[in-house]
């Protein structure tokens, strides 16, 4: 599993602003987008959309965002007016009823925006005549680890899925100070790895036990990141960690629907006439796909989210040295330590696999 936070709730902050009534009071609570006043919000996302656009000789992290609106379809001017101004979002025109030619348009500028890594977003099947507008998010990532590690330290080294059941996969290794918490409490340890410029850093989270990763996810939230974060301790660890690739695809709909944002998906209760004035849409479907390879020298990820409207029917441990041996289930995520927002994150139960 591995998903772009950050991209998810782009994506719905951008439906959220055309959000009325019971369907923003949902969306608002489940996202907690109404922690900030609504200009509060969008003006954060257009700071971190304008933070989340860097190319340097370190590193690339780029995000752009875009509306895709039926060629005879008209949106509140206010609507497009905000999707601009805090999202830096265009809005280009397509014939949703020619389901192959929107779609290859659509996916066309989600493999621009993210090198290649994240194709086939949206399938024909997702659109229809009925389709009035798709909202996207894409972003992209590729950094060098401020200390590389050395490709001739990569040996094939066992990675146990459960306690009993193992696999050899290229376990790259490094000595070296890090900065470093383990944490009894959680069971688990976690290791942090600065990309150059250390602007942005992998966290990779460990369980103590080999079959403990649940026990640790159930226990994984922002406070608790924020505690590590503020207890690590730089010092000597030996480190090991796989390579893997990673890619992933899920649709967002039950999940979001379970989390409390029911009418968003109903034909007949969802408003979202901040987008033309009636309660004339609703949302279909939210999909998202992400990709990340790590190496031996930094990593690269990507990932795109789309929102579906269509019109409703009719309308510290002591001395020796600890080791960071991820070789079980861990977690791991990709961090901005400018703001703290979490671009990426993921679970790696298979390195040799999809998983």
């Amino acid at each position: 599993m591995f998903v772009s936070p950050l991209s998810i709730s782009t994506a719905l902050a951008m439906t959220y602003l055309a959000a009325k009534g019971k369907t923003a009071e949902q969306m608002g609570k489940t996202m907690h987008f109404d922690d900030l006043s609504e200009l509060t919000l969008h003006k954060t996302f257009a700071e971190l959309t304008e933070t989340t656009s860097t190319n340097t000789t370190a590193y690339t992290l780029s995000m752009a965002n875009r509306l895709f609106v039926q060629e005879d379809f008209n949106l509140l001017q206010t609507y497009v007016d905000g999707m601009k101004q805090h999202y830096g979002a265009e809005a280009g025109r397509v014939n949703f009823g020619d389901t192959k030619v929107a779609s290859d348009m659509i996916n066309n500028w989600v493999e621009e925006k993210t090198r290649q890594k994240i194709q086939d977003l949206i399938s024909e099947d997702m659109l229809s005549e009925l389709t009035r507008l798709v909202l996207i998010n894409a972003i992209y990532f590729k950094a060098k680890w401020n200390d590389e590690f050395d490709p001739f330290d990569t040996q094939d080294r066992p990675f146990f899925k459960t306690e009993e059941d193992s696999v050899d996969v290229p376990m790259m290794h490094r000595e070296g100070h890090f900065n470093l918490v383990i944490d009894p409490e959680v069971g688990c340890s976690v290791l942090e790895l600065p990309y150059k410029e250390k602007d942005l850093s992998m966290l990779v989270i460990v369980p103590t036990e080999k079959e403990g990763l649940g026990q640790v996810e159930d226990q994984v939230t922002m406070e608790t990141l924020q505690g590590w974060n503020n207890k690590m301790v730089n010092k000597l660890a030996f480190v090991y960690l796989p390579k893997f690739k990673l890619e992933y695809a899920v649709t967002l709909t039950d999940h979001l629907k379970q989390m409390g944002m029911e009418d968003l998906f109903d034909a007949t209760l969802a408003d979202l006439s901040g987008l033309t004035g009636s309660k004339d849409l609703y949302v279909s479907d939210v999909v998202h796909k992400a990709f990340v390879e790590v190496y031996e020298k930094g990593s690269e990820a990507a990932a795109a989210t789309g929102v579906i409207a269509v019109a409703k029917s009719g309308t510290f441990y002591p001395e020796p040295p600890p080791v960071i041996r991820a070789d079980r289930p861990f977690l791991f995520l990709i961090r901005d330590n400018r703001n703290d927002s979490i671009l990426f994150i993921g679970r790696v139960t298979d390195p040799t696999g999809n998983k």
